[in-house]
């Protein structure tokens, strides 16, 4: 069988994809990074028909036409729990006081986080601890899903287990970048729950405030609870 396993370029996405090959090696394997423009038109220039697609921390969109060619077979692995579907979940859970590391493995439809989920782990995080220990749980967390249902997911033997998502909690890319933008007016109780939930050292975004034109970018410390 043909497998797709679509990832980012984070090395954790790496040892998911070399342990599920190793289990399962008398399948065909493809690791896809697509995390360029240039890449992704390459990619679909080829114009795959994988059998199988599982999507693992990947910051690519799958095109209908190849979840289409695997039959509805495609599986994707959300780094939080299904209350916080859609972009940079963990941060607006922090923002709403909600520190549960988790992950959620769900069947892919042609909407982001919307398809029929399989399964849930979930596991209260102390919010002292930060964002920087919620995000990180929650990856170690996806890699633990991913290969706990790997077997059923390759025999087909998989089903939905009816949880459902939080849609009033879906957001975008473009909320989380709109909560990094701080006013210089902001109050000090806002400013701080702000930067609690959305600065995370080395993340590619993190709060800002522009003056005349200029971006200075907040760098530190963590604030804590």
């Amino acid at each position: 069988m043909r497998v797709c396993f679509f990832t980012g370029v984070a090395p954790i996405g790496h040892l998911a994809y070399d342990v599920a090959v190793s289990r399962h090696s008398e399948h065909e394997w493809r690791e896809v990074v697509l995390d360029t423009a240039e890449k992704q038109r390459v990619f679909e220039a080829e114009r795959h028909e994988p059998e199988l697609i599982i999507s693992f921390l990947n910051p690519y969109v799958v095109p209908v036409r190849y979840l289409t060619a695997a039959g509805g077979r495609a599986f994707n692995v959300h780094p939080s729990s299904p209350a916080y579907p859609g972009n940079d979940p963990l941060h607006f859970a922090a923002y709403d006081g909600c520190f549960t590391a988790g992950a959620t493995l769900h069947l892919m439809r042609d909407t982001v986080d919307c398809g029929p989920i399989c399964d849930v782990w979930e596991r209260p995080v102390d919010s002292a601890e930060g964002i920087v220990r919620l995000r990180e749980l929650s990856l170690h967390m996806s890699v633990g899903i991913l290969l706990h249902n790997l077997d059923a997911i390759l025999d087909g033997s998989i089903e939905p287990n009816g949880r459902t998502w939080t849609a009033a909690n879906r957001h975008t890319r473009a909320d989380f970048i709109e909560k990094c933008r701080i006013d210089p007016g902001i109050e000090a109780a806002e400013l701080a729950r702000r930067l609690r939930a959305f600065y995370h050292p080395g993340y590619r975004n993190r709060p800002f405030v522009e003056v005349h034109g200029r971006r200075f970018v907040y760098d530190g410390p963590e604030v804590g609870p």
